[in-house]
């Protein structure tokens, strides 16, 4: 994994939730994935509580700006986090359509 600023830290795991909650339905491997990515980014209870703070605009062009080996990694995550339940939702795609 790529060494990332606080910033993208928090824009990683903003969009992470984002995806999770977009079809509505919050399954195990999601939340399994989302604390293996929290701990590798070395995630504290006050970084997580900073981030009900973001806006998703803020963290999608926050992951726009990565150097190009980042923004490969962060949208293969979130590419993981849309598939891991087994059904590719559409309001999941959504989320990082721009990207």
């Amino acid at each position: 994994m790529y060494r990332y600023t606080h910033k993208q830290k928090y824009a990683i795991a903003y969009i992470l939730m984002q995806i999770i909650e977009a079809d509505t339905i919050i399954h195990d491997r999601e939340i399994e994935y989302m604390n293996s990515i929290l701990k590798q980014l070395a995630f504290t209870t006050q970084d997580i509580e900073y981030l009900e703070n973001l806006e998703l605009s803020y963290c999608m062009d926050i992951v726009k700006d990565m150097q190009q080996e980042q923004k490969n990694e962060v949208i293969e995550m979130f590419r993981t986090m849309i598939s891991i339940d087994g059904r590719i939702d559409p309001r999941e795609v959504a989320v990082i359509e721009n990207l």
